[in-house]
């Protein structure tokens, strides 16, 4: 047989190791209370209030052939990571082509981006079927944000000047909407920070206008909170009066990385298998992979590979080759089939690439690379660097509050955007390159509070206070963002 050696290094100072039996571990995980025909899914749309893509021309997202259920109960595990502001954001209906038809993409716990407060999307009914209109990370201060005009087509061509240091990150330039017209901010270099991700300025659409949403820091991807993985079969949670769903199968960042794609028209990533050609064909665009304009990279993938040693990047870039070619294995497409790959590995310590029986010289590693879903009790293993701490009832309470009020900011936000839309004095549109004589005020939608982002944290003793307040000393990084960049000044730029 011949011999496999599967990658080093995908994280700076080494992969991350499991402990001996993890496979017979996982087989004999089975999520508590699930009903017959849901499905945990290995692959499937990743929630966007844990990252979306970067898109310098925003747009209509494509319109998929069916309207979506109604959402389905859902309930937080009892645990969660450790964090400065971690909360459970709820989950919601995703389109997954794989499937072609709707999968649950299950809530998630978030370490919420310093100042910033999450605006839900929802589905919007159209003649064809369904258009999906997304949430956003809005500033915690704002209290009502502007429709605005469809931005012109970006100008953006990449850096005029060099980087002012291997760390630098380009971001891209945008258009600035001011009084009755749009004007260009060109784009600008921005320090890299350890343990720190910029969200570039951008635009989302909506059937009522076009919602600016500034530039912000977020956490590294690491950081972000625990990823839990779509499901589908989610009608057993309809039909059966009471049964509430409660997220299960943790996705680790350790192997989300080495499968994560851009799918720009439905305004998500994907994680999992989506290497086949088939989906190539589709549009899915490996993250690494993914730019936002010509000689601009994807900025999340640009501040991540600040990160890491460039050896590690190179190998990573190599396994989305090595995998779309079929020369290294790719993730598998059920648990069932992920668990039995898993336990072959470890117990005869082989594997079958492309019909090909070959002989597996370094099993931990490869068996973290390939668990794409693990129980949430399970997943400090493969992601090492994550603590859990304990969810109170009290807090379980406080969190399922917290969704009902975010789903309402859903519903407001949907009933509002289709009035707008539907109105015959909404506001002015000008065409490219005019100013409107008698501008109209803008629509405004007024943002419901939510109390989400302010959810009691668990209660501490006098130790576990200590240990934080350790920690905090420790990682100041991680409490305190790094300043906002000095942005560039924006300019009157002719729009043909």
């Amino acid at each position: 047989m011949k011999k496999l050696i599967l990658l080093s290094a995908l994280f700076a100072g080494g992969l991350l190791a499991l402990v001996a039996g993890s496979a017979a571990t996982q087989q004999e995980s089975v999520q508590p209370d699930m009903p017959e025909g849901v499905e945990p899914l290995t692959r499937g749309p990743v929630h966007e209030a844990f990252a979306d893509p970067y898109d310098s021309a925003p747009h209509p997202s494509a319109i998929v052939p069916k309207q979506p259920p109604d959402p389905i109960e859902e309930m937080p595990p009892d645990q969660k990571p450790e964090g400065n502001n971690v909360v459970w954001i709820p989950g919601y209906f995703g389109w997954d082509e794989a499937q072609n038809d709707f999968v649950w993409v299950s809530g998630f716990w978030r370490d919420v981006p310093p100042e910033r407060r999450w605006v839900p999307g929802y589905w919007t009914q159209v003649q064809e079927g369904a258009q999906w209109v997304s949430g956003y990370w809005e500033s915690a201060q704002t209290t009502e944000v502007e429709y605005l005009p469809t931005p012109p087509d970006p100008i953006e061509s990449g850096p005029s000047i060099p980087a002012p240091s291997a760390e630098s990150v380009y971001l891209p330039g945008c258009w600035i909407y001011r009084e009755t017209r749009y004007y260009w901010r060109p784009g600008f270099w921005v320090a890299s920070r350890p343990g720190w991700i910029y969200t570039p300025a951008r635009y989302y659409w909506s059937p009522a206008g076009y919602l600016f949403c500034n530039g912000y820091w977020d956490y590294s991807l690491e950081n972000r909170g625990m990823l839990f993985c779509p499901i589908s079969g989610y009608a057993a949670y309809q039909r059966q009066r009471g049964l509430v769903y409660r997220p299960y199968y943790a996705v680790p960042t350790t192997s989300l990385v080495t499968a994560l794609f851009v799918r720009r028209d439905l305004g998500h990533y994907y994680f999992g298998d989506y290497f086949e050609n088939r989906f190539v064909r589709s549009g899915y665009v490996p993250w690494v992979d993914y730019t936002v304009a010509r000689n601009v990279p994807n900025p999340l993938f640009s501040f991540y590979s600040r990160h890491h040693d460039r050896e590690n990047i190179t190998e990573l870039r190599q396994t989305y080759v090595g995998r779309t070619e079929g020369r290294l294995p790719r993730p598998a497409v059920t648990v069932k089939q992920q668990n039995q790959i898993i336990q072959n590995i470890t117990v005869n310590k082989t594997i079958n690439v492309n019909n090909q029986t070959i002989r597996v010289e370094n099993p931990t590693r490869v068996v973290n690379q390939l668990t794409m879903v693990t129980p949430v009790t399970h997943v400090t293993k493969i992601d090492n660097h994550v603590k859990l701490q304990q969810v109170t009832k009290q807090e379980l309470v406080e969190h399922r509050t917290a969704v009902t009020q975010i789903r309402k900011v859903a519903e407001v936000r949907q009933q509002h955007d289709v009035k707008i839309a539907r109105t015959e004095t909404k506001a002015v549109e000008t065409k490219k390159g005019e100013t409107a004589k008698a501008p109209a005020p803008r629509p405004k939608l007024a943002l419901p509070q939510v109390a989400a982002h302010a959810v009691t944290q668990t209660k501490e003793t006098k130790e576990t206070k200590a240990t934080k307040e350790t920690k905090e000393v420790k990682d100041v990084r991680r409490v305190q963002p790094p300043p906002h960049p000095e942005l560039p000044k924006t300019a009157d730029h002719h729009v043909p």
